[in-house]
């Protein structure tokens, strides 16, 4: 971090860190770690650094959102196989989102949705959640707190929408979602596994919560291995994607064009 002096600064994130996120005003840079800690670091004047234990276990994910009232927000995934929402002007845990059956390795949000969170994990499920349905917004009980460990902050939300075994193999293998990405309008997402490949959903059709429809395309960056990591520009038109063996931009990316089968080398 450079600070306006010139000078550089840095701050522990008291554990292994896991992964990254500037805020969008770039003031801010919350990280997450083999912990559970979430910290929040200021990168201007000075460094000023909360730390927030957020999770018991692993956090593998950070990203920002909004709350309902435009407040800025912090999601982290989770080994505990939550998606657990921190408030940072209330400085405190809001909301959990509880439904996987294993390690949460990934999540993202919409642009222009806030309220949309996507999530991948170890157990090759892709979920959708919707903050606004308080049909799936509960207290949690004896059973949750049972399957999901002690509750950080007391209410959760049910998945909205559930693409099981996103990333299934012919001989039946089930990979791990490593990384998701949401359009800004909330219309589609897209998610890669650890079989290199990256999968494109349509989410307009929200009838069901489990969704057993295959993704609407299948592209396969040249080479790689597997997929660690997105990042969707803000305009959600470019898409670089780190895999185990390079990093590639899809340029022109949407609903309707997709991915190019030939991604840029970087």
């Amino acid at each position: 971090l450079e600070s306006e002096a010139g000078k550089g600064s840095c701050f522990s994130t008291f554990g292994q860190g896991f992964g990254c996120a500037f805020s969008p005003d770039g003031a801010t840079l919350a990280t997450c770690s083999g912990a559970g800690v979430l910290t929040l670091g200021t990168v201007h004047p000075r460094a000023a650094v909360d730390a927030i234990q957020v999770h018991d276990e692993i956090a593998y994910d950070v990203v920002w959102g909004k709350s309902s009232g435009g407040s800025p927000t912090v999601l982290t995934a989770s080994a505990d196989r939550t998606v657990r929402l921190y408030d940072v002007h209330r400085k405190k845990l809001t909301t959990e989102f509880i439904g996987h059956q294993s390690s949460v390795k990934a999540v993202a949000t919409a642009a222009h949705h806030p309220s949309l969170v996507l999530s991948g994990g170890r157990d090759g499920a892709v979920v959708l959640w919707d903050a606004r349905d308080h049909s799936t917004h509960r207290t949690l009980g004896t059973a949750v707190h049972a399957r999901a460990g002690r509750s950080k902050s007391g209410r959760w939300h049910a998945p909205a929408m559930v693409f099981n075994k996103a990333h299934c193999g012919s001989d039946g293998v089930v990979h791990s979602v490593t990384a998701v990405a949401l359009l800004p309008d909330g219309a589609a997402a897209l998610s890669g596994g650890a079989d290199g490949k990256i999968h494109r959903w349509d989410l307009r059709n929200r009838k069901s919560i489990l969704f057993h429809a295959p993704p609407i395309q299948t592209v396969e960056p040249i080479g790689a291995r597997g997929i660690a990591s997105f990042s969707l520009d803000e305009t959600g038109t470019n898409l670089v994607v780190g895999a185990q063996d390079a990093v590639y931009l899809y340029r022109g990316v949407s609903l309707l064009q997709g991915l190019a089968a030939a991604p840029e080398l970087l």
